[in-house]
């Protein structure tokens, strides 16, 4: 069965690519995480908290710390990044391109430790 997103829906997901990433805590204060070139399409925080992944259309994959706000460029892709994930414990994430591929990566470094390659066409 195929499911077609209702056009305000789309709008929605449209505004919310569109809009810096902002951290906001349990106190009244805020954070821009600037560094991204083009929209960014995936966010996840750490199991802990203290860390933010963010992918995008620029084809990086960035970590951020979410208690300094820096953040630093994790990965290049070849394409855009559409879906990052941290495994429960932490240590690793699955990150997800446009062209399909998925790899699962050293959270710290990275690195890739397994390749899932996408569909060809």
């Amino acid at each position: 069965m195929t499911s077609r997103l209702s056009r305000p829906i789309c709008q929605s997901i449209l505004l919310m690519m569109l809009t810096p990433i902002v951290i906001s805590a349990a106190e009244p204060s805020s954070r821009v995480l600037t560094g991204h070139d083009h929209w960014v399409l995936t966010v996840a925080i750490s199991p802990d908290g203290n860390w933010l992944l963010s992918g995008g259309d620029d084809q990086t994959l960035r970590r951020w710390n979410l208690d300094t706000g820096k953040g630093r460029i994790l990965r290049r892709c070849g394409s855009a990044v559409t879906a990052v994930a941290y495994k429960p414990h932490g240590n690793r994430i699955a990150v997800g391109t446009w062209n399909g591929e998925l790899e699962i990566c050293d959270v710290r470094t990275g690195k890739s430790l397994k390749r899932f390659a996408g569909p060809s066409i």
